[in-house]
């Protein structure tokens, strides 16, 4: 499990590896804002085991281990924008000048 902050906000994004979701809770009221699953497909069999995050220019990036990629939300919408493959169990991620590294 991973947490994140909103920029300019009160939230942050929390991985549940064990539901394959993505949480965003208010930290001001403690309260749920929205959940988001994180599946590569709909109806997807449990899995994805999402343990990293990063918020940049807009976007969510979740490292699933159990999937080998990095999914990418629209932070605004929950839209998922599409799957990077990455090695083995990727366990860790940030953005720097522009780029994403995955651990």
């Amino acid at each position: 499990t991973a947490m994140t902050r909103v920029p300019q906000g009160p939230d942050i994004w929390v991985a549940d590896a064990n539901d394959d979701a993505l949480v965003e809770v208010d930290t001001r009221a403690l309260k749920v804002v929205r959940v988001i699953r994180d599946s590569p497909y709909p109806h997807a069999p449990p899995g994805s085991y999402p343990d990293a995050l990063a918020l940049a220019d807009g976007e969510l990036f979740v490292a699933n281990a159990g999937n080998d990629d990095v999914a990418v939300f629209d932070g605004a919408t929950g839209e998922l924008r599409g799957l990077i493959p990455t090695g083995w169990y990727p366990s860790a991620l940030t953005v720097a000048h522009r780029a994403l590294y995955v651990v």
